[in-house]
């Protein structure tokens, strides 16, 4: 089993960007192991996986958070420890492939080729929304002095 310090680089390697979620049932289900069996690996009462489950739980479509107990660093660890896994591993969900997976097998030179296509993709992204954006202020410009009713001297 791992032992997990903790690491004020771990937000940056998570992504602090949107809200974390964490995939503990996921693990749970890839390691084959119901509450009772992870309370019995951290030594806690089924009672307190469940409150600290509900907690880890995103809250469901038009539902808010409700859960009263606090998944604190100390019980991520706990958890990670319990499912021999990494405190980062448990914010992915161990059915989607890592990065490293994804990339895995391809050349040096695959792996260029395909960054350079994905700059040039948001590069024409971003142009193309610039354009979109130019078009309708101009737009609109056009409305406001149409609108605008002219003022005669005299």
């Amino acid at each position: 089993m791992s032992h997990w310090k903790y690491d004020a680089g771990v937000i940056d390697r998570i992504g602090n960007r949107r809200t974390a979620r964490l995939y503990i049932r996921e693990w749970m289900e890839a390691k084959h192991l119901n509450n009772k069996k992870l309370a019995e690996r951290m030594e806690r009462s089924e009672g307190t996986i469940s409150k600290l489950l509900a907690a880890a739980d995103p809250p469901k479509p038009g539902e808010k958070k409700r859960a009263t107990t606090k998944v604190t660093v100390e019980y991520l660890a706990e958890f990670a420890n319990a499912l021999d896994v990494d405190v980062a591993q448990l914010f992915h969900d161990p059915a989607r492939p890592t990065r490293d997976e994804l990339l895995k097998g391809y050349s040096t030179e695959e792996l260029t080729i395909a960054v350079q296509l994905i700059d040039q993709t948001r590069a024409s992204t971003a142009r193309q929304s610039e354009t979109v954006v130019d078009r309708t202020d101009t737009t609109a410009g056009e409305r406001k002095s149409e609108s605008k009713p002219t003022r005669r001297a005299g």
